[in-house]
């Protein structure tokens, strides 16, 4: 896949020191992508919404394999989806697993079959994924702020459904009174966390 540099972005330099700009904007495109899948796809359970999402991550990073370390480092969705929807996709012939001496150290790959779906889902973040890693630190920082200024906005609108994309998420944290709290954005979440019946066991 080319890296193609994306429109300029107004700066809004409110980072961290020391912060990783192109880790963070890695995690800010799963995010992104949770949502948009979430919304299109309104039946989906976390398990169905991370294969998709690890199809478009695994898309744009063709010209390197992926451990489930890395995705779980990428994604920040918690480990047992993130094996549940690998082993969904290894099933349906999408992804192929690569050994290595380390059972952790496993990569993936798509199939024929995986590519030709992930292409499908037509997500615009996966030519972002790209400019992770080749992008100016400078033009990274700013789509990094602008993204987050985006997702700040939907969620304080209500436009974008939450429940099933931070549900399984690591930075996800249940809250009595708001409903949940976004440790990522350090924002709160006004979402039902009524976790599913045990009779739903595709759901984490």
């Amino acid at each position: 896949m080319q890296c193609s540099s994306p429109e300029s972005f107004a700066s809004v330099d409110h980072a961290q020191p020391g912060e990783d700009h192109r880790s963070v904007l890695r995690t800010t495109l799963s995010k992104i992508t949770l949502y948009n899948f979430a919304a299109a796809h309104s039946l989906d359970t976390p398990i169905e919404l991370t294969e998709r999402l690890l199809l478009c991550i695994l898309l744009a990073n063709e010209d390197r394999h992926l451990s489930r370390t890395e995705l779980h480092q990428i994604t920040k969705i918690n480990p047992s989806t993130i094996d549940s929807a690998l082993l969904n996709l290894e099933q349906r012939n999408e992804v192929h697993t690569l050994p290595q001496h380390a059972p952790e150290q496993t990569s993936y790959e798509l199939t024929a079959s995986g590519h030709t779906v992930a292409i499908s889902l037509e997500s615009w973040t996966t030519s972002f994924y790209q400019y992770a890693e080749c992008g100016s630190d400078a033009g990274v920082r700013d789509l990094l702020h602008q993204l987050q200024r985006a997702i700040y906005s939907l969620i304080a609108t209500n436009t974008i459904p939450t429940t099933r994309a931070c549900i399984a998420c690591d930075f996800f944290a249940p809250e009595s009174q708001t409903g949940g709290y976004c440790r990522f954005l350090s924002t709160p979440l006004t979402i039902q966390t009524t976790r599913p019946t045990a009779s739903d066991t595709r759901t984490p």
